[in-house]
């Protein structure tokens, strides 16, 4: 249960943080760059009695009496209104210069003068988030960039505390809206892994507002709060302090976060298709004969193993070796002191390794991550339509044993020097099998 004083969380304006009367709507947003109005990607907002209109199928904002300003403009002075680019839902990465317009959605917002008629439903919940999925094909994208910026977000206005019980996370479109044109088997794991990830927030059930306000005759659902804004709050912008408190939520709802490694163990993600390395079937057999003694060797692919299976395994693991991309985030659970190996693909472009998602790993502090230096003699041609601009991203490469193994190999020393103490203790105590008292199974 969320504590009483997530009602005004920290930082919060007194006249918001008051309990407002349901007359009309307010707006209190944040992370202009530069306070630059037109630089509105990094806007958020959190938006107090707004309500859905199941007529229109659309938000409104009820003015009750002047509008305040949102900002002042260099030029047309004052700014009143959320205009129709003002907060981005969901905001593309720019390539070459161009937006990817299909993945460019904004916030859309109706004023209507007056106030909120006696009529319409409240939600019981003080706290809404809405955003819009990106491609939930896999669990990087999944949960890093559709459901990760909704736990950023809530960072950002003080609200993490009130996660649970006192928060509705609701969806612009529904979770399965890019695949279902595509095949049923990609549009149910696409709504499995919003769903399961969503459950690191809140036990409500994912919808869109059109599944939950009143159909017939239409009419408003308000909410008290409601937050927008996640568009640059992904894998668009550096996690810093809220990448593991994420991660650990994901962990406890599988009540996982109490593994740690026993001893070594040496993971092999498998996966087919774009970027899967030629041979990495071939150096886990060959690992495992090298390291017979030393350390356990797993061949682990995730398609076949649940969302549990999964952390689990990753938090057992003492040295995770994985294709870059979206399987890659797989590694993003193992327990602190160990490391991940990233195969990553070649770019040539730049003639040289391309580090994919170093971006993100830089901020783990807790797990170390190595990209294995890939030779241009290795690298196995891109498919005949692969675009140049992307700098070859599908390339697929021989690895050298000799290489990984050195790698392998200082890995499990850090965890050695990481876990000495624990391991010295015995198995009981570095298993830590057993849930901690009060964990629920």
């Amino acid at each position: 249960m969320a504590p009483a004083s997530c009602s005004t969380p920290p930082g919060t304006p007194p006249a918001a943080g008051a309990a407002a009367p349901r007359e009309a709507s307010g707006q209190w947003c944040l992370g202009d760059e530069d306070g630059d109005l037109q630089r509105s990607q990094d806007r958020s907002c959190r938006l107090q009695n707004v309500c859905y209109d199941s007529g229109t199928g659309g938000l409104v904002f009820f003015h009750g009496g002047p509008p305040a300003i949102l900002g002042m403009d260099k030029i047309q002075g004052p700014v009143y209104e959320l205009g129709p680019q003002a907060v981005w839902l969901r905001k593309s990465r720019w390539q070459g210069g161009k937006p990817n317009l299909e993945q460019d959605v904004p916030l859309q917002l109706e004023y209507r003068q007056g106030t909120i008629p006696a009529t319409a439903q409240w939600s019981p919940l003080p706290y809404h988030v809405l955003y819009h999925t990106f491609w939930a094909s896999n669990v990087g994208h999944a949960w890093f960039d559709d459901v990760f910026p909704v736990f950023h977000l809530l960072h950002r206005f003080g609200l993490l505390d009130c996660a649970g019980e006192r928060l509705k996370v609701w969806q612009n479109v529904p979770c399965d809206f890019y695949f279902r044109a595509k095949s049923a088997e990609d549009a149910e794991r696409a709504c499995r892994f919003q769903r399961f990830a969503v459950r690191a927030l809140t036990e409500e059930p994912l919808e869109t507002f059109a599944e939950a306000a009143p159909p017939t005759p239409p009419g408003l659902l308000c909410m008290e709060n409601l937050l927008v804004g996640t568009a640059m709050l992904g894998m668009q912008r550096p996690p810093a302090h809220v990448w593991r408190p994420f991660l650990q939520r994901l962990l406890e709802a599988t009540n996982s976060s109490h593994i740690f490694p026993t001893g070594q163990h040496i993971v092999f993600v498998h996966k087919d298709g774009r970027r899967a390395p030629m041979n990495l079937l071939d150096m886990a057999s060959r690992s495992r004969q090298h390291l017979a003694g030393e350390a356990q060797v797993t061949v682990a692919s995730p398609v076949n193993l649940s969302f549990k299976e999964q952390f689990d395994l990753a938090r057992s693991a003492t040295v995770v070796v994985t294709p870059c991309g979206g399987i890659s985030f797989f590694a993003a659970f193992m327990a602190p002191a160990t490391t991940r190996i990233i195969v990553d693909y070649y770019n040539h472009e730049k003639n040289k390794t391309g580090k994919n998602d170093a971006y993100i790993w830089q901020w783990d502090f807790q797990v170390r991550t190595l990209h294995y230096r890939i030779e241009r003699s290795s690298v196995v041609s891109d498919p005949s339509d692969q675009s140049p601009p992307e700098g070859g991203k599908n390339t697929r490469v021989w690895i050298d044993f000799d290489q990984l193994v050195g790698l392998i190999r200082d890995g499990m020393l850090q965890a050695r020097a990481g876990y000495a103490n624990r391991w010295r203790q015995g198995p009981g105590a570095a298993a830590r099998s057993e849930p901690p008292p009060g964990r629920p199974p």
